[in-house]
C-alpha cells in the first residue's frame, strides 16, 4: 500500500474516532445541579430518574436473620421494584434526592448514591441519625447522635462545619430515645431543634450562631423538625407544647400547650397550623396560638399532618394497626377515614392523586379520595418500613413528607 492511500486511510479512521467519541460524550449524565433552596425542586436527568419513590427499611430474615438496612426505588404508579441497594446496619433513616443521587442514612454512615449507576459516591460517619438529611445549595444538613449538625458539600462529601449544641441530653437517655429531627433551611438560616427545649438558628454556609432560644416554661427535648412560614419558626417541644417563635431574634410568640402532645412536626398551612396531637387532630390560628377546631380518632401517636388542596390526611396506630383520616381543612369534619393492618411508620405524601404512606411492613399508595389500596410493596415480607421518604415525578420535582425539613 502506497504512502497515498495510508494517509487516507489514517485521516478516514481518525474521523471515525472523533465521532464515536463526541457521540458517547454526549450520552453521559450531566454535572449534577442541586436544589436552590425551593422545597419542589427539579431532578437531572428526569427521563432516567422520573416517576420514583425512594424508600428504606430494616430487613431481619432468612437465610441468615442479620440486620441489614435496604433502600427501594419504586415505580410511583405501579409500585414495582426498579432497584435497591442494601448495606449492613441494623438503622436506617429516611431519604433525600438532589441533582441525580439519593441521600441516606445507614448506621452510622451518611451515604450518596447516584440513583442511575446505583453506585456509592462517597460516604461519611456521623453516628447514627435517624432522620431525613437535607439538602440546599449543594450542602447536605443532617443531625446526629453525638450531638453535632453536620453541612457536607453534597458532591464530594467534604464536611464544611458542624456545630455542636451546648445542652447535652438526659441522664437517662439512650440512642433508643432518638434526638432532634431534621433541619429547616431557609434564607441562609438553618434552623434546628434540640434537648430540653433549645431552638438554633445559624448561619447556613458557615455554621456560625446567630441565636439560641430555650423554651424555659417545659425544657422538653425537641424530636420533630421545624417548619418556617412566614418569617416565623414552629416547633413541636416533646409531649407538652406546640411554640411558635420569631425568625429574627427567636423569642417566643405564643405557646400552645397540650395534655397529650407529640413527637411529630407542625404543618402550616396559610393561616393555620396543623398537629397531631394525642388521638386528635387539630388546627391552631397561627397568629394568635388560638385552637380553631379538633378531630378525635380512633388511634393514637398520629403522624405529622399533611395538607393539600383544602384536605388535612393525617395517619396513626394503635397496637398493630393503623388508619388514616381525611379531614376538611377548614371545619375539620371528615370526609374519609380508612383502616389497615400494621402500624404507619411515616408521614403522608400526597402526589397525583394518591396518598403515599409506609407502615412497618408495606409502603401503601391509596387514593387520594377514597383511602382504597392502589397498591402496596411488601418486599421479601422481612422489611420494616420505619422511616420517611421522597418522590421524584416525571418532571423531575421531588416530593417530601412533612417531617423531612422540606416542606410540600
Amino acid at each position: 500500500m502506497n504512502q497515498s492511500k495510508l494517509l487516507y486511510l489514517f485521516i478516514f479512521l481518525s474521523v471515525i474516532l472523533s465521532v464515536s467519541y463526541s457521540c458517547s460524550k454526549s450520552n453521559n449524565l450531566p454535572d449534577p445541579i442541586r436544589q436552590t433552596g425551593d422545597s419542589t425542586h427539579q431532578a437531572e436527568d428526569s427521563a432516567q430518574l422520573d416517576g420514583t419513590v425512594y424508600v428504606n427499611s430494616t430487613y431481619s430474615g432468612p437465610p441468615s436473620n442479620d440486620l441489614h438496612a435496604k433502600l427501594f426505588a419504586l415505580d410511583v404508579n405501579t409500585g414495582n421494584l426498579k432497584w435497591q441497594y442494601e448495606w449492613v446496619s441494623n438503622l436506617s433513616s429516611g431519604t433525600e434526592f438532589s441533582g441525580g443521587f439519593v441521600y441516606t442514612g445507614f448506621g452510622e454512615d451518611l451515604v450518596c448514591i447516584d440513583a442511575v449507576t446505583r453506585n456509592i459516591k462517597w460516604q461519611y460517619t456521623t453516628g447514627y441519625s435517624g432522620f431525613e438529611p437535607l439538602v440546599v445549595n449543594n450542602i447536605v444538613y443532617v443531625v446526629s447522635m453525638d450531638r453535632y449538625l453536620y453541612a457536607l458539600d453534597a458532591i464530594t462529601g467534604q464536611l464544611k462545619w458542624k456545630f455542636l449544641e451546648d445542652s447535652a441530653p438526659p441522664a437517662d437517655w439512650t440512642v433508643s430515645d432518638g434526638r432532634a429531627g431534621s433541619p429547616t433551611v431557609i434564607n441562609n438560616t438553618v434552623y434546628a431543634c434540640a434537648y430540653h427545649g433549645y431552638t438554633y438558628a445559624l448561619d447556613a454556609a458557615t455554621g456560625k450562631l446567630k441565636w439560641a432560644t430555650q423554651d424555659t416554661l417545659f425544657k422538653e427535648t425537641i424530636y420533630a423538625n421545624p417548619s418556617f412560614v412566614n418569617g416565623v419558626v414552629y416547633i413541636t417541644e416533646g409531649i407538652r407544647a406546640f411554640v411558635a417563635i420569631n425568625a429574627n431574634d427567636g423569642s417566643i410568640k405564643w405557646r400552645y400547650s397540650t395534655m397529650f402532645g407529640s413527637a411529630t412536626s407542625p404543618t402550616v398551612d396559610g393561616e393555620t397550623m396543623y398537629i397531631g396531637c394525642g388521638n386528635t387532630v387539630q388546627a391552631i390560628d397561627v397568629n394568635t396560638g388560638i385552637k380553631k377546631w379538633g378531630y378525635s380518632t380512633s388511634v393514637s401517636s398520629l403522624s405529622s399532618p399533611t395538607v393539600m388542596n383544602g384536605v388535612v390526611y393525617a395517619a396513626g396506630s394503635n397496637a398493630n394497626t393503623s388508619a388514616i383520616y381525611a379531614l376538611d381543612a377548614n371545619t375539620g369534619n371528615l370526609k374519609w377515614s380508612n383502616g389497615y393492618d400494621y402500624p404507619v411508620s411515616s408521614d403522608p405524601i400526597i402526589f397525583n392523586n394518591t396518598v403515599y404512606i409506609g407502615n412497618t411492613v408495606n409502603l401503601l399508595a391509596l387514593d387520594e379520595h377514597t383511602g382504597q389500596v392502589k397498591w402496596k410493596f411488601t418486599g421479601n415480607g422481612y422489611e420494616e418500613f420505619q422511616r420517611n421518604f421522597c418522590i421524584v415525578d416525571k418532571a423531575g420535582n421531588i416530593f417530601h413528607s412533612p417531617g423531612s425539613g422540606n416542606q410540600n
